[in-house]
C-alpha cells in the first residue's frame, strides 16, 4: 500500500473518473496514497479503474480536497461550442464561490483548465481542426492526460493547503 506517498492520509473524489484525463488523475492520487472515491457515468469502466486501484492497496472514501477539471475553452471560448464553454467557464466560477463558501473548514476547491489534450474528445477531431488547434498552442503538441494529472496532484498534497479558489491552465501555452 502506498501510504508514504505525498497525498498519504488524503481523501479525493474525481469525477469523470473512469478513462483519459480523470482515469490518470485518480490512479496517481492512490499511487501517492490518497484513498480515491471515482465516479462517472461509465460504470464498467470505473470498476476497472477501481481494480487497478484496489490491486496495489488503495481506498476509496470522499474527502477536503476538491479539483474541478474545466478546460481553457471556458476562458478563450471557442466557435461552436457555446453550451461547453459556459459550462467550463461556470466551473471556473463556482470553484471561486464554493471555495469561499468552505474555507473556513479547511476544504481547499480548485480548478485545472486543460488545454487540448489527446483523449477520446479530442480523437474524434477532424485533421484540420487538430491542426488549427495546434498552430494555437505555442508547445506544438497535444498534451497528454498524466500531464494534466500531475498539476492536479499538487493542490490535492498537503503542501498547497493554502491554495484555494484558483484555476490552473495546462495547456501547452495556448494562454499566454
Amino acid at each position: 500500500m502506498a501510504t508514504l506517498g505525498p497525498h498519504a492520509g488524503k481523501v479525493a473524489v474525481v469525477t469523470g473518473g473512469s478513462r483519459g484525463i480523470g482515469r490518470a488523475i485518480a490512479i496517481l492520487l492512490a499511487e501517492g496514497g490518497a484513498k480515491v472515491m471515482i465516479c462517472s457515468r461509465h460504470l464498467e469502466a470505473v470498476q476497472v479503474v477501481v481494480s487497478k486501484i484496489l490491486a496495489t492497496g488503495g481506498e476509496g472514501a470522499a474527502g477536503g480536497r476538491v479539483m474541478n477539471i474545466s478546460s481553457v475553452a471556458g476562458i478563450m471560448a471557442n466557435p461552436g461550442q457555446a453550451n461547453y464553454v459556459a459550462a467550463k467557464a461556470g466551473l471556473i466560477g463556482f470553484t471561486k464561490a464554493v471555495a469561499k463558501e468552505v474555507a473556513s473548514r479547511s476544504i481547499t476547491v480548485n480548478a485545472v483548465a486543460p488545454g487540448f489534450v489527446k483523449t477520446e474528445m479530442t480523437e474524434v477531431l477532424s485533421e484540420d481542426l487538430r491542426a488549427t488547434y495546434l498552430k494555437q498552442t505555442p508547445m506544438g503538441r497535444f498534451g497528454d492526460p498524466t500531464e494534466v494529472a500531475a498539476p492536479v496532484s499538487f493542490p490535492v498534497s498537503g503542501a498547497a493547503s493554502y491554495i484555494t479558489g484558483q484555476g490552473i491552465n495546462v495547456d501547452g501555452g495556448v494562454r499566454m
